[in-house]
């Protein structure tokens, strides 16, 4: 999937669930940071719908104990 079919998935089923069933301000958007979640379309539309979102940024650490 790429960020263009991730915005359509957004804008077809998201938004519209997000509008019927939640005051707006009142959701916020959880993502990783997949590169289509980070794309410039996606932060665009998601600003141009007024979606609160945030990125969550894992991190990854390998310890080796021997």
């Amino acid at each position: 999937m790429d960020s263009r079919i991730y915005q359509e998935i957004l804008v077809t089923f998201l938004f519209p669930y997000l509008a019927e069933h939640f005051n707006q301000n009142e959701a916020i958007l959880h993502q990783d940071n997949d590169p289509k979640h980070n794309s410039i379309l996606c932060r665009e539309t998601l600003t141009a719908f007024g979606v609160n979102w945030v990125v969550k940024f894992t991190l990854k650490i390998k310890i080796n104990l021997t």
